[in-house]
């Protein structure tokens, strides 16, 4: 497999009340401002709206972007959404801003950015060409962020959580005999395990309810092999590197293909992994 590179840099800052009670007249509570720095841990040179430089993605902030901080407050478990100045964006680079989060908060936080929470996986087209399905389903998070008197800390990094396939036109992924080329038709391939999230302020944990495959819906192939290429999100666990195999099969209506285990792989968070369609390691999945 060929591996693409992807590469953020953030920046957030975050705005809070403080309030005083006494005997005097009431007055309005004044507003202070904390700023938090934030970049990616990225595998290598590695932007959600992406732009295509050669063979590197790069992640660059949109009008619109949230982060989520989750917290403790007294045994609750909260999140607040820290909106983005769009007037601060520099690419990779953007302050973020919060009037809700408490201004006398002390202990740990977990800070969120996602788009797609389940990786799915998605035809690319014209009209969503790589770049923008990279950006709906980027997923960035970052575990044990130290918060004290509610001021955040600087330099804080987020991490990817996902790992991406890009299975290139002409792969043959089943029967040499199968066509599909309408959605009336439905086909299904199902690869790996998808397991869901769970936030808190504790950290990113896997869902133990949701065990079922990364789903790739309205599949289309011309005698067995794909028709357009298709961007599949893996999760590959939190540090990644370690050798998965993933396990494959396409559906269509009640009829289900063999299940075949595909090569295992040391995948990385943050990566494009491109499976070309003369990947003789790729193993097709036969119906039965």
């Amino acid at each position: 497999m060929k591996t693409r590179n992807l590469l953020l840099a953030l920046g957030c800052a975050a705005a809070f009340t403080a309030c005083t009670t006494n005997d005097e007249p009431a007055v309005a509570p004044a507003m202070r401002t904390v700023t938090l720095s934030v970049e990616v841990a990225e595998p290598a040179d590695t932007r959600v709206e992406y732009t295509e430089e050669g063979t590197t993605y790069k992640f660059a902030w949109a009008e619109g972007d949230k982060l989520c901080v989750f917290y403790n407050d007294d045994g609750e478990e909260m999140c607040d959404d820290f909106d983005i100045d769009a007037t601060t964006i520099d690419g990779g680079k953007a302050d973020f801003t919060s009037t809700t989060f408490p201004a006398d908060f002390t202990g740990n936080v977990t800070i969120g950015y996602y788009k797609a929470i389940a990786p799915v996986g998605q035809r690319i087209t014209q009209s969503s060409p790589l770049t923008m399905l990279l950006a709906a389903k980027t997923f960035l998070y970052a575990e044990n962020v130290s918060v004290s008197d509610g001021q955040l800390p600087d330099n804080v990094k987020l991490s990817h959580a996902y790992a991406y396939l890009l299975l290139k036109e002409g792969l043959l992924i089943t029967n040499e005999t199968k066509t599909v080329e309408s959605s009336d038709s439905e086909m299904l391939l199902t690869m790996g395990t998808n397991k869901g999230y769970i936030f808190s302020s504790n950290g990113m944990q896997y869902n133990p309810s949701s065990q079922s495959g990364n789903q790739v819906r309205f599949v289309y192939v011309t005698n067995g092999k794909l028709t357009s290429d298709y961007l599949v999100p893996i999760n590959v666990g939190k540090e990644g590197g370690d050798a998965i195999e993933l396990k494959t099969y396409a559906s269509q209506s009640s009829t289900k293909s063999t299940e075949v285990t595909q090569p295992a792989h040391a995948y990385v968070p943050g990566k494009i992994y491109e499976v070309a369609a003369e990947n003789t390691n790729w193993k097709a999945t036969s119906f039965e």
